[in-house]
């Protein structure tokens, strides 16, 4: 058996390395909220160094995580060659700029976006695999057993085909956007085209530096299209996905939490119709909150030779192409956008 232990380095420790740790009422339903979670139980990385900006960012990873090699920068860390695995979870800008500190790295974990454009996205795809170096994004839902049930045709058993979709999320395209596009292409189908519909409704919110958020129409392969409804987050928060096929329809809410069906009965209101009965929904819990484990699982086995990798960093820069589509289409007043130009 392969007992190989991964050495790794974190760059960037803030909300998603360790702080959500930190959230008694987020701990209730992800025991797997962050990097630093996953990597003090995980056998198979040995949690070595981190890296950032922060000089109270490299105490906590000292004193609450035990960490040993704590650097302002890359250019800090001792035996940079024995560095295995870097999880990259810095703002999008100049990720790029870390790869070449660490000569013997096999995997990166990346925080979506990959980088703050395509251009530099398809740079770091063509670094990795110059350098045969396994890139996985962080697009949880992939990695919950819940959504592989759905994928492996529970959703088309249980609603048949999908007719059309409404997705809600916020705090920014990019960020929470581009989950919600990622499930679609995931669940349903791959987008052909976008277009952008209220430009006038459009906001900017979220983590990250102008992320704006849309009212959008997805178009998809199937003949479906899904309506994206951006929510202030300022106000409360959702990302949501609701499905209406042709025998059912299903609804992945409270941010991915529950899954909500409900079928296709008898029309209770006039003869010969049928209808979705929504006072009969059932209601199941999802298992994101182990995903982020599953996620360097699934890392550990590719790097093992015994997987292939499920979010990796190929088909997260096909929703960055999507979302730059979307924002081609915003800045050309609501115009239609085919997704293979």
């Amino acid at each position: 058996m392969n007992t190989k232990v991964w050495h790794t380095l974190i760059i960037g420790f803030g909300n998603i390395s360790q702080k959500y740790s930190n959230d008694p009422i987020m701990s209730r339903y992800y025991p797997y909220s962050t990097h630093a979670q996953v990597l003090s139980k995980h056998p198979d990385f040995s949690w070595d160094s981190v890296v950032d900006i922060s000089d109270a960012a490299l105490k906590n990873a000292s004193v609450s995580w035990g960490i040993k090699k704590c650097a302002s920068s890359c250019s800090k860390i001792t035996n940079p060659e024995n560095i295995d695995v870097l999880i990259i979870s810095t703002p999008p800008e100049d990720r790029s700029k870390y790869l070449p500190f660490f000569p013997n790295l096999k995997a990166i974990i990346l925080e979506k976006p990959i980088s703050s454009s395509v251009i530099e996205s398809k740079k770091i795809i063509d670094v990795c695999k110059k350098n045969k170096i396994y890139a996985q994004v962080n697009y949880i839902r992939r990695l919950d057993v819940s959504m592989h049930e759905l994928v492996d045709g529970g959703l088309e058993s249980k609603i048949g085909n999908v007719q059309s979709g409404t997705i809600t999320y916020g705090n920014g395209l990019a960020n929470n956007g581009s989950h919600m596009i990622d499930l679609v292409r995931m669940l349903v189908s791959e987008i052909s085209a976008v277009q952008v519909v209220a430009l006038e409704s459009s906001f900017v919110e979220g983590p990250i530096k102008d992320d704006i958020n849309l009212y959008c129409i997805l178009y998809l392969e199937n003949g479906a299209c899904i309506n994206m409804i951006p929510l202030r987050f300022s106000e409360y928060r959702e990302n949501s996905f609701d499905l209406w096929g042709t025998k059912g329809r299903l609804s992945i809410n409270q941010e991915g939490l529950l899954i909500h069906y409900c079928p296709k009965s008898i029309n209770r209101a006039i003869s010969n119709e049928s209808e979705i009965s929504s006072d009969k929904t059932v209601t199941t819990n999802s298992q994101i909150g182990q995903a982020l484990y599953n996620l360097y699982d699934n890392l550990s086995g590719t790097l093992k030779g015994d997987e292939s990798l499920r979010s990796d960093v190929s088909s997260a820069l096909t929703n960055e192409i999507i979302i730059e589509k979307i924002l081609y289409s915003y800045s050309h007043f609501g115009k239609l956008v085919s997704c293979y130009d």
